[in-house]
């Protein structure tokens, strides 16, 4: 433990922020910053502070030689690697003796506040270590974040904001003018800062249910005057604007979905896309990409100007070294626009859409140069959009992108195993187009690896194995199934028997090789990422689809839902015997193996298809809107093609008596209505089936 005296002399160290750029910038990083986003600092108050220590020296410490943190930065200086490990180990220990300081000062206001000040303003001051790689310099940062963390100061931190806002609503009790203090709005800074950049940070804020409760009430209680475009002081528009900054650093890391969504920011953060301030709508976007589920996606509809402004920001921060821009006076990341564009395109509707404004260049553009968490990114959003068949053809044809060239290299030369398995991936979805073209031909049998005659192979019918796609959670019943299947000669594939070398080739041959494949269906199911992937693969590559019940009463929607929703199901979720269920599973394996016909047993409630309204909107008056729709001219149906993105090439045919015959159809005899939309009205993609079905529910 040192002295305030000497906290002070070691702030004094710090060269502030210019105060041009902190003016214009509030709570941010300079733009020569690197790949941060978010990040928060009052420079102009730490600046003074600095100022009025100009002529302090600092204590000497025969283990820490500081003097370079006065030198003007210079990106051009040549520094040995072990100069920048000795300059970055001396301002950790720094960083070390401030934290260490914050729990003995809570009692002085004003000595808590520069502490604050310095920890938050030390994201930046890294960069004073030298001319860094970004990846080296966001590695540097995340360790500063578990600093912070280790020393259990975030909790401390948090106690600080929380206790302020009660400061504020005490104020608006007593009649008068609720203002954010400026320790408050410093603690705020800090917890922006590290929760941007340390996974850790963001672990220890999760956990204080009464600062989340505290950016929840922040958030509600101005959101009037942010609707209203109310004129607001400076301080309060910092508090506002770090408690979305907050949110959305939170939402960016999975495990904290859960926890965000159970806190009701969902919809908390999606009143902001009303905000009158463009930042909150384009914070609140970025925030619920991360945290809203297929039945809410709707809350996005619309926000076309939004998605083309991630786009364009992207766009811009690929042009600077560090790969940041800036959005209002705020810095984004590169990394931080493709992480919510790849969000965005897990839901079906977005995946054409996004590709149509002109997400693909950049995204190939990143990675080519990012780092490697950067081409992680952009390569599985490459994976995820080419799930839409249009998107695929896309791919193919412009010559410019050179996708196939790209991922291959990029599938031969990572180290990275997530990123090897997603640039595999979108190949061998590219596949069919692919084949198509003499030119790429054999690039795509180089990359994907060419079936053989293995045992996976039915040995008696020659046409494929059967496939599990099935959750963990229900694989001892799955296990039975299994044995029941290679008993009567079947070639069955589970991940328990054949699973080697990459997990995602295995689950591609697995699917190519396959002539059904088992999905094994339940919440859990549907919710597992790599489940979705083997689901939606199999219909890609048209493979005959069995669907089982894992659950008791579970009824699938959205993906889950389009895929098996017209189609019997097999119940084992232990509401009948389990012998019983076997044998019917077996007769409908000898039908699809070519086998006689067999009569198919089932209960009344598998003999029902699965009705799938993802996305159904109550119509009270349903018999009239139909009527209605009946009436429809030739430009109403065009209209309503435009507004939902709907290719009139393909359904610019329709006329308003179709809509009416489709939506009673989708009522009343939902096997033929998906069957209609594949074969009658050509559509193969899974998305574009998707975004049509929903705009029939809005009619």
């Amino acid at each position: 433990m040192f002295s305030c005296k000497s906290l002070y002399l070691l702030i004094s160290f710090i060269d502030p922020i210019d105060e041009n750029e902190s003016s214009s910038r509030s709570l941010q990083e300079p733009i020569d910053g690197s790949n941060s986003s978010n990040l928060s600092a009052d420079q102009t108050a730490v600046q003074k502070h600095t100022e009025t220590q100009a002529n302090s020296q600092p204590e000497e410490n025969p283990d820490d030689d500081l003097g370079w943190l006065e030198e003007k930065t210079n990106q051009e200086n040549k520094l040995t690697d072990q100069e920048i490990v000795s300059r970055k180990n001396s301002l950790f220990r720094l960083l070390n003796k401030v934290i260490n300081t914050i729990h003995q000062s809570l009692s002085s206001e004003n000595e808590v506040w520069k502490i604050f000040m310095w920890i938050s303003n030390f994201i930046f001051t890294v960069q004073k270590i030298g001319p860094l790689p970004v990846d080296v310099l966001n590695k540097y940062r995340r360790e500063a974040g578990q600093q912070l963390s280790k020393s259990k100061s975030v909790q401390v931190i948090c106690k600080v904001v929380t206790e302020g806002w009660q400061t504020c609503t005490k104020q608006l009790l007593c009649n008068a003018v609720e203002q954010p203090s400026n320790i408050m709005l410093a603690a705020m800074s800090v917890l922006w800062n590290y929760s941007d950049c340390s996974p850790e940070v963001t672990f220890d804020i999760i956990t204080e249910a009464s600062f989340l409760n505290t950016l929840r009430e922040i958030l509600t209680f101005h959101l009037h005057e942010r609707i209203q475009g109310e004129e607001m002081s400076k301080e309060k528009n910092k508090m506002i604007g770090a408690s979305l900054s907050i949110i959305h650093n939170l939402s960016k890391v999975d495990e904290n979905i859960t926890p965000l969504r159970e806190g009701g920011f969902v919809n908390c953060v999606s009143l902001y896309l009303d905000s009158k301030v463009l930042l909150d709508r384009f914070k609140a976007l970025a925030t619920l990409a991360s945290l809203i589920d297929e039945k809410e996606c709707e809350m996005l509809q619309g926000k076309d100007e939004l998605l083309k402004m991630f786009l364009e920001s992207l766009e811009t921060a690929l042009q600077t070294s560090n790969r940041i821009c800036l959005v209002n006076e705020e810095t984004w990341s590169a990394w931080e626009c493709t992480l919510t564009i790849h969000r965005l395109a897990r839901n079906h509707a977005n995946k054409p859409l996004l590709v149509q404004m002109g997400c693909l260049p950049h995204l190939t553009k990143l990675a080519k140069i990012g780092t490697t968490e950067e081409i992680r990114e952009a390569v599985g959003t490459i994976w995820y959009l080419a799930f839409d068949k249009n998107n695929q053809i896309k791919m193919h044809a412009d010559k410019e992108l050179n996708t196939v060239d790209l991922l291959t290299d990029i599938k031969e030369k990572s180290e990275d195993r997530t990123t090897k398995e997603a640039a595999d991936g979108t190949i061998r979805l590219l596949r069919d187009p692919l084949q198509n073209n003499q030119k790429n031909k054999d690039k795509v049998r180089a990359s994907v690896r060419q079936e053989s005659s293995s045992d996976v192979i039915n040995t008696k019918q020659k046409k494929g194995h059967i496939m599990i796609s099935y959750n963990w959670s229900h694989k001892t019943v799955l296990i039975q199934i299994r044995d029941k299947l290679k008993a009567h000669g079947y070639a069955v594939w589970m991940d328990i028997d054949n699973m080697g070398g990459s997990t995602l080739e295995a689950m591609a041959e697995a699917v190519e090789k396959a002539h059904v494949v088992l999905i094994c269906m339940s919440q859990k199911y549907k919710d597992s990422k790599n489940c979705k992937k083997e689901a939606e693969y199999a219909y890609q590559w048209q493979k005959e689809v069995v669907a089982l019940k894992m659950e008791k009463d579970y009824k699938p929607n959205g993906w889950l839902g389009f895929i098996v929703g017209a189609d019997l199901f097999y119940d084992f979720s232990g509401r009948y015997e389990f012998e019983t269920k076997c044998e019917e599973l077996l007769k409908r394996m000898e039908f699809l193996y070519g086998e006689d016909r067999p009569e198919i047993n089932y209960d009344e409630i598998d003999a029902k298809p699965v009705s799938i309204t993802p996305r159904s909107v109550a119509r009270p008056n349903h018999q009239s809107s139909i009527e209605k729709l009946r009436e429809w001219t030739q430009k109403q149906v065009n209209d309503w093609l435009d507004r939902y993105h709907l290719p009139k090439d393909v359904l610019g045919h329709l006329t308003g008596k179709d809509l009416a015959a489709l939506i009673r159809m989708k009522d009343t005899a939902s096997e033929y209505f998906y069957r209609c939309l594949e074969k009658k009205l050509k559509l193969e993609s899974l998305s574009m089936m998707d975004t049509f079905i929903e705009a029939l529910d809005h009619l």
